[in-house]
């Protein structure tokens, strides 16, 4: 394949990848704004912006899905966004295994900080345990958008 060619493919997969953290990150604080008036997001977000959601009722409040999702959707996406934006770093490089190994370290670290008490929040194992697979998943993800696009071979 020409070098041009290559480029343009690996911008491409780029392109799509921090495309899908993008939304995935949108879809994060616009939970946060939504559902949890005192996550730090919002706080910020709302000062700076005058923006909340937290006015518009959710149709299955008190439901074991519902649960869920105000318990584990926003660290699912911090770890699919994260992935997916090391990802689009790592392309081409040969360095996809290193910087999934540095993502699932990260999803670990930021969560027993919280355990000790270095950063605000409340430890829990379940939290890891989603971010590590939303980690997964955007690597999936990665490796089915490469295997498309034929990026080159994972290092």
């Amino acid at each position: 394949m020409a070098e041009p060619a290559h480029q343009r493919k690996l911008m491409r997969v780029r392109s799509a990848l921090l495309l899908r953290a993008g939304v995935a990150l949108t879809l994060g604080i616009g939970y946060y704004l939504w559902r949890r008036p005192d996550a730090l997001v919002t706080v910020l977000f709302g000062n700076l912006t005058g923006v909340t959601l937290l006015d518009i009722p959710c149709p299955i409040d008190g439901s074991m899905l519902m649960q869920c999702i105000d318990g584990y959707l926003a660290d699912f996406l911090w770890g699919f966004a994260m992935m997916l934006c090391m990802g689009a770093a790592c392309l081409g490089t040969g360095k996809m295994r290193a910087g999934l190994a540095l993502c699932l370290a990260a999803d670990c670290i930021m969560e027993l900080l919280q355990g000790v008490g270095l950063i605000s929040g409340t430890f829990d194992p379940v939290d890891m345990l989603v971010q590590i697979g939303g980690t997964i998943a955007a690597q999936c993800i990665i490796n089915l958008q490469r295997r498309k696009n034929y990026v080159g071979k994972q290092q």
